[in-house]
Parts: structure tokens; C-alpha cells; sequence
């Protein structure tokens, strides 16, 4: 069994920090027009300014499979009482948005994200609080250090939210469906 700590975990995710801007990017600025760029001296323009904060999150490789590839997960208690990701981002009502993705490889270097998601967390913190089903783990740290989660899956949260909730997907066969559709063993 692999022990990890936050520290560790926190040190290898800021390796893959350029992937996440990639990812984001596109999705909070546009290009500016031949007119704003001529009076206004403006090549890219924020779509969302004031600060907006955007939660990451890294599952390592081995991970983007059924069912996890459809599922985002927040660490919800940890064996320290250390704060987590579900008291600060949604019950603390922190981050506007959630970024979460799957390493395809350990290194940056030769790794993607696939698949990745781009969550609103405004128009998904509700639902997410209301329905994140049982509390899973504990992982693979060392007694003393370990932490348990909740698995939220993606499917119901974007069919309850709405598409809007979901700014963007990649999937490592392409594109998340838009318009969205539920799966079809989901259908009624």
C-alpha cells in the first residue's frame, strides 16, 4: 500500500498546474474585438472578473474507468481534523468553481487530463450537499493521516442543474455530449 500525505499530494498536483490553466482558460477569457483592441488597446478580455477562485482537484492515473471517469469526489474527513474540501468549498461556500481531472501518466511532462470537468459551483453546491450518497474510504494514507470522501456522479448532478453547471468536459474519447444526455442504462 502507497502512504500519501497532503503535503505529497499537494506537491504533485502543482506539477500538472499548466494543464489546469489550459483546461480553464478558454472558459474565462475571450478574444477581444478589431474595435475594443483598436480603442481600448485589449487582446483578451476576463468573462468573469472579481477574483473568481477555482478549486482543483487530481485523481492520479488508474482512475478514469467506470465508475470514477463519470464521478467527481470531495474529501470530506480527514483523521487530523484538518479542514477539507467539503467543509471550505461546500459547506463553507469557498470556490466558485471546480476543476477536477484525472491524470493520464505520473509526470506532467507526457500527462493529460482526460477526463476533466469545469463545475459552477453555485449552480451545483446545493445539489451536491443534498445528495453525495455515503461517505467512502478511508485512502490509502497511513493510519492517523487517512481521509474519506464523497463520490458525486456527474450524470444526475448536470441532468438536475442543468448543462450551465457543467462548463466544460473533456472525455478521452472526446468531448462531453452537448446538448447533455444522460447515459443511456440512465434513461427512462
Amino acid at each position: 500500500m502507497s502512504e500519501t500525505t497532503f503535503e505529497g499530494e499537494f506537491n504533485w498536483q502543482r506539477q500538472f498546474v499548466l494543464h489546469f490553466k489550459r483546461f480553464i482558460g478558454p472558459h474565462l477569457l475571450r478574444e477581444s474585438t478589431l474595435e475594443e483592441d483598436r480603442e481600448e488597446a485589449t487582446d483578451l478580455i476576463t468573462l468573469r472578473a472579481d477574483g473568481v477562485r477555482i478549486g482543483c482537484r487530481l485523481r492520479r492515473p488508474g482512475y478514469a474507468k467506470p465508475p470514477w471517469d463519470r464521478q467527481v469526489t470531495f474529501t470530506c474527513e480527514r483523521e487530523t481534523r484538518a479542514k477539507c474540501e467539503w467543509d471550505t468549498m461546500i459547506l463553507g461556500n469557498w470556490g466558485d468553481l471546480f476543476c477536477y481531472g484525472h491524470a493520464t501518466d505520473e509526470s506532467a511532462v507526457v500527462a493529460q487530463l482526460k477526463p476533466a470537468y469545469l463545475i459552477d459551483l453555485a449552480l451545483t453546491r446545493a445539489y451536491i450537499r443534498d445528495n453525495h450518497g455515503p461517505k467512502l474510504g478511508p485512502n490509502k494514507d497511513a493510519v492517523g493521516v487517512r481521509c474519506w470522501f464523497y463520490a458525486i456522479d456527474v450524470d444526475p448532478m448536470i441532468a438536475e442543474c442543468g448543462i450551465d453547471a457543467l462548463m466544460a468536459a473533456r472525455w478521452p474519447h472526446g468531448r462531453y455530449p452537448v446538448p447533455w444526455a444522460p447515459p443511456a442504462h440512465q434513461r427512462r
